[in-house]
């Protein structure tokens, strides 16, 4: 018994370290498993606070010197999506 509770604490280790090396790991399927397993309750939290917000897709892209905005939101309007001016992303930023 005192060996299966060790190979079974021992496997979980090996399993949580594996897991918390993620980002090191070449790309591959199994990578992007292992990430959204990991971070898939950040990932909910994320997503409902989108829908709280009102926003229909949300899209970042890195800074250039003649935007000072890094990301747009749209919100469902007339007659299909508006853009949303300087969005508040911060509670969906927070996951």
């Amino acid at each position: 018994m005192k060996k299966l509770f060790l190979y079974l604490s021992l496997l979980s280790l090996i399993f949580i370290l594996l897991l918390k090396t993620t980002y090191y790991w070449p790309e591959s399927k199994f990578k992007h498993f292992a990430f959204v397993f990991t971070y898939s309750d950040q990932f909910i939290e994320a997503m409902r606070a989108t829908e709280d917000e009102g926003y229909v897709s949300i899209q970042w892209y890195e800074k250039s010197q003649q935007r000072g905005e890094s990301s747009m939101a749209w919100e469902a309007g007339e007659p299909k999506y508006k853009k949303v001016i300087k969005p508040d992303l911060s509670k969906i930023i927070g996951p």
